[in-house]
């Protein structure tokens, strides 16, 4: 399409190096809270932060995206990506990993909503359903490669070695960010200014709509759900049935499957709505 130039693309490759750096250790994220000295009950704990978190920074954050700029926003969220990565490399203890988890979430609670909103600015206005399906497939190709990436190494390296690995790929995204940074065109910047709604009353405009409501409490139960799977899959699959850790990272690479597929019909549902913080 005519319309997609090099920005758009590279941001969305770059949003999917954000996911890979997560995916590829996701499989083994449990164990690996086990292996450092957690015991079940911590790792529940950890995971619980890693959805509560970010689901109260979002709005926060997106407010903070507008007023700094998103492309600092994008670039700090990489750079934040990249550190906790490491960090996790290098952990010892539960407390740190929590400690990590909670500095992590100032990148999960903000990257993918100033991403999707900018790819939808960035895209020509009648062909922006087609452009946020696009960045949806490419998130799901980091669901999908990342487990595959992880069942083929995790054999030969350790969880350290594999952390060091997760922060190769938001560094390759950081210098596309930097390389072809998003710039929305000026009149859509124009356009924005005049349509500009406060924070407030967009919330309340969110919070009036029954649909978005009745939306909003699946997305919280389904979320509920998956925290509750991803933090003890692993280790009831190792510990308890003992699959090999290489096979348990195929069965997450299958589990992408399902959102590879869903991102083209998310878009084209969700984009009839798109309120603005």
């Amino acid at each position: 399409m005519s319309g997609f130039n090099r920005r758009l693309y590279a941001l969305m490759l770059t949003a999917t190096s954000f996911i890979l750096s997560w995916t590829v250790i996701q499989p083994v994220f449990s164990l690996y809270a086990l292996n450092v000295g957690a015991d079940l009950v911590q790792v529940g704990v950890i995971y619980s932060l890693m959805s509560f978190f970010p689901l109260v920074l979002r709005i926060p954050m997106s407010v903070l995206a507008e007023r700094i700029g998103r492309k600092r926003m994008l670039v700090a969220g990489m750079v934040i990506t990249i550190t906790a990565s490491i960090f996790y490399s290098v952990a010892k203890s539960y407390v740190q990993i929590l400690i990590i988890t909670l500095y992590n979430s100032l990148a999960t609670g903000s990257f993918n909503q100033v991403a999707m909103s900018t790819v939808s600015d960035l895209a020509p206005p009648d062909e922006q359903g087609d452009a946020l399906g696009r960045y949806l497939t490419f998130l799901g190709l980091g669901m999908l490669i990342g487990p595959a990436m992880c069942s083929i190494l995790v054999d030969f390296m350790s969880y350290g070695q594999l952390f060091l690995l997760s922060a190769l790929f938001p560094a390759i995204g950081l210098g596309l960010l930097l390389l072809y940074p998003p710039e929305a065109p000026k009149r859509d910047r124009e356009q924005s200014e005049d349509q500009e709604i406060g924070t407030v009353e967009s919330l309340k405009m969110i919070f009036r709509n029954r649909n978005v409501v009745l939306l909003s409490y699946c997305r919280a139960s389904f979320s509920t759900s998956q925290a509750i799977f991803l933090a003890l899959f692993s280790i009831y699959a190792v510990e308890k049935l003992g699959i090999k850790e290489s096979t348990l990272s195929l069965l997450f690479t299958i589990r992408g499957f399902s959102t590879y597929e869903k991102g083209p019909w998310v878009a084209s549902h969700c984009s009839t709505f798109t309120p603005t913080l």
